[in-house]
């Protein structure tokens, strides 16, 4: 039987060296991509920054052993760091994951809303957290208080994937 290789395992010591390998080097006009599709949970938040009391949380295949990856952990290694003229942008598909990068603000419509009589725009914490220059957008599989759904579509019915990424991936194949 063939070995995987050790690196594309998403271990969370593999998750930060692929993002650290992703923020090395970035520099104006760069533009890059993070992409998490996966477990997501939430853990208690011991800092008093999150609005709800909890941090969102990605899971890792080795979380029982190593944990999770915090959103405090995400804003630190992929917000923080963006400097001037440089861009972010997320998916982040997965359950929880409405605020799983600790950007300033979350898009938070109301329910079967249809007018803008109110900004749907929301502080996302209690501790305004920014970039250091940069711009950050992140799409989320659903609010942190929700669960996000999978679909076997995208694999004709053999695996299941996010639901929210399988929408991404058909608007941008057929427009």
């Amino acid at each position: 039987m063939l070995t995987p290789f050790p690196l594309s395992q998403p271990t969370k010591q593999n998750i930060f060296r692929a993002i650290e390998w992703l923020m090395t080097g970035l520099q104006s006009g760069d533009s890059i991509v993070f992409m998490y599709s996966g477990h997501g949970d939430q853990v208690r938040d011991r800092t008093g920054e999150e609005i709800d009391g909890l941090c969102e949380t990605i899971l890792p295949l080795d979380h029982t052993r190593a944990g999770p990856i915090v959103d405090k952990e995400l804003y630190q290694l992929l917000i923080r760091p963006l400097g001037p003229g440089t861009r972010l942008f997320a998916l982040c598909d997965s359950c929880h994951s409405g605020t799983i990068l600790d950007l300033p603000y979350a898009f938070v419509p109301e329910s079967q809303q249809t007018t803008w009589n109110s900004s749907p725009w929301q502080a996302a914490s209690r501790v305004f957290k920014g970039t250091s220059g940069g711009s950050a957008v992140c799409i989320s599989g659903c609010r942190d208080d929700q669960t996000s759904a999978d679909t076997r579509a995208l694999s004709g019915g053999q695996a299941s994937t996010g639901a929210m990424l399988y929408s991404f991936i058909q608007s941008v194949e057929n427009g």
